[in-house]
């Protein structure tokens, strides 16, 4: 067998242990399973086209079980601590609706975590700590003290749009337990949270949530989004994706291709140099 096919079969060996490795330790990380999900809303978009570090249409997410880690973080803690993912304060979660709900599961922020109190003089309360960290960018008219929140919370300044959004406790009623406050990133569609429309109903609890969002992969779900007939949501939503990911594309076979022609011209430089010395 010639040398120049060795090492082709070498390469084509060594490529496909990196992206089975890869692909391993991607699956053992995540443990959790599915390890993919394919985003089909613009819920989480930052702004009209696809960036890159940020949740937009048709990008995949590849998760983690949300027991790897020690604490979630919420955009409240976030903005205290300065943690953040994917272009903003906190984690972003996938959690699962109401029971009764047949929808698929929600990919969204988690924005504040809400510790339920019970009644005091008849009125179910609730109990936000994180909020000491949050001066300045909060109030309640139920008054001040974060430990006794009833009425209609406001939180101020929430993401990059700088939204002031709100929630009024009554919403909950009937749902009296502890769990979180989440929402999109979109400022344009998102200025509610959750819990406040038609998304689901009632806090979202540790054990509502599936997994945690941990990488994105730009791009990756495009192809289902065409499979399923959603051109009209990447047409309005991402119109830069499928250019973005041909671009991509086209530069990783690029790249392969000049790593083989810098190996076939040091091998043929090599073998220039030993039939001229033969000549000698």
């Amino acid at each position: 067998m010639r040398k120049d096919a060795i090492e082709s079969i070498i390469i084509m060996v060594v490529a496909f242990a990196l992206i089975g490795g890869g692909y391993l330790y991607i699956q053992t990380a995540s443990d959790v399973d599915p390890t993919f999900t394919n985003v089909e809303s613009w819920s989480m978009q930052h702004s009209d086209e696809s960036q890159l570090g940020v949740i937009d249409t048709g990008d995949m997410v590849i998760l983690k079980n949300k027991d790897s880690y020690s604490q979630l973080t919420t955009y409240v803690d976030g903005y205290a601590s300065g943690y953040s993912s994917f272009g903003e304060y906190g984690n972003v979660v996938v959690y699962e609706r109401n029971p009764s709900s047949n929808l698929n599961p929600v990919i969204h922020r988690l924005i504040l975590y809400l510790e339920y109190v019970g009644e005091i003089y008849g009125v179910d309360t609730w109990s936000a700590p994180s909020l000491a960290n949050f001066d300045g960018n909060w109030s309640c008219t139920s008054g001040t003290d974060y430990t006794k929140l009833s009425g209609t919370l406001e939180l101020y300044n929430i993401g990059y749009g700088n939204k002031t959004v709100s929630f009024n406790f009554s919403d909950l009623e009937g749902y009296e337990y502890s769990g979180y406050l989440t929402k999109g990133d979109n400022a344009s569609t998102n200025n509610y949270f959750d819990q406040s429309t038609s998304i689901t109903k009632g806090l979202v609890t540790y054990e509502d949530i599936n997994s945690v969002a941990w990488i994105e992969i730009p791009w990756g779900g495009i192809l289902k989004l065409v499979k399923n007939e959603y051109m009209n949501r990447i047409n309005d939503w991402v119109p830069n994706s499928i250019p973005s990911m041909v671009i991509s594309l086209a530069a990783i076979l690029l790249a392969f291709l000049a790593a083989n022609s810098i190996i076939n011209y040091r091998e043929y430089s090599k073998f220039y140099r030993l039939n001229k010395e033969r000549k000698k």
